[in-house]
């Protein structure tokens, strides 16, 4: 089923991108998106089932030449990046420990979310005005991404070759390892993550130091809509919102401006997010957006 959903993703991610350039040569001389100038990229994918697997890039532009920027990523040197994904930090034996042991709390913790999800508190999960109430009573309780979502990420965040990322929604830090794994294999890079709840941004913490990679991450606890108000990077290669869904819109727009052409959105739990699904897949002009897996919504800056 992993390889299956892998597979998808590369063919995702490579019709978007033919579709993209389809769009730009249909454009006046001089309005063609700099994210595809002259280039035709092939994202291929190759799953080792005894780890993450590896990942190789091959890019090629319309005369034949390796491309100085891409819809991806700069391809300047394909010896060297080839080099560079011979490293699988997400699979290295300390990684792999940290992942499965958080998975198996998560697993645990299943009837206490259940139990929440079921209770009269639920109804204001959607809630922009209460929803507050809601994650409070989670505080305690693991919010994990999948692994097969957490392979995504991985794979996208190395791919991309994506140096400033965000993420919406920390909680134990699950998600936020997997796309510091990936930045630790293209070089280095910054992810700014965000909590609500202080006693989550603690355990993430925690987390990401014992899995070595807390040097890439800063987390910002508190209100995401304050805490991202201010100090972004200039631009934003990779966005995940998976924090409280009625924020997904607002968080967007905050962080929209920092969005490059060929920058990603990652919103998980997209089906309880239909106004922001109809905003991204509506808006053509800006946004190429496509469903995954029934609950990821995958967006592109164009």
């Amino acid at each position: 089923m992993a390889d299956a959903f892998l597979t998808g993703v590369s063919d995702l991610i490579g019709t978007a991108i033919t579709q993209q350039n389809m769009r730009d040569r249909c454009q006046p001389p001089g309005l063609t998106h700099s994210a595809s100038a002259a280039a035709e990229l092939c994202v291929s994918v190759c799953v080792d089932r005894s780890s993450m697997g590896s990942i190789e890039l091959l890019g090629t532009g319309m005369d034949g030449q390796t491309p100085a920027s891409g819809a991806l990523a700069p391809l300047h040197d394909p010896t060297r990046i080839k080099k560079e994904l011979s490293v699988n930090t997400v699979s290295s034996p300390q990684v792999v420990e940290i992942l499965n042991r958080l998975f198996l709390e998560s697993d645990a913790s299943e009837p206490a979310l259940q139990a929440v999800a079921q209770s009269d508190a639920s109804r204001s999960l959607n809630s922009r005005n209460s929803y507050r109430e809601f994650y409070g009573l989670l505080k305690d309780i693991p919010l994990p991404v999948s692994r097969q979502t957490g392979a995504l990420l991985y794979m996208l965040a190395r791919t991309t070759r994506a140096k400033s990322v965000l993420e919406f929604g920390t909680s134990f830090g699950v998600s936020t390892i997997y796309l510091a794994a990936a930045l630790r294999d293209i070089g280095g890079g910054r992810i700014i993550a965000t909590e609500f709840e202080s006693s989550k941004a603690a355990r993430a913490r925690e987390h990401l130091t014992e899995a070595g990679l807390i040097d890439l991450v800063e987390i910002r606890e508190g209100d995401a809509l304050e805490t991202l108000a201010h100090n972004l990077p200039g631009t934003l290669d990779l966005v995940l919102l998976d924090g409280a869904k009625p924020l997904y819109a607002d968080i967007l727009r905050l962080v929209e401006a920092r969005l490059r052409p060929g920058s990603l959105l990652v919103a998980d739990d997209a089906d309880r997010c239909p106004e922001f699904v109809s905003r991204m897949r509506e808006d053509e002009r800006h946004y190429l957006s496509v469903p995954l897996a029934g609950d990821l919504e995958i967006s592109m800056r164009l």
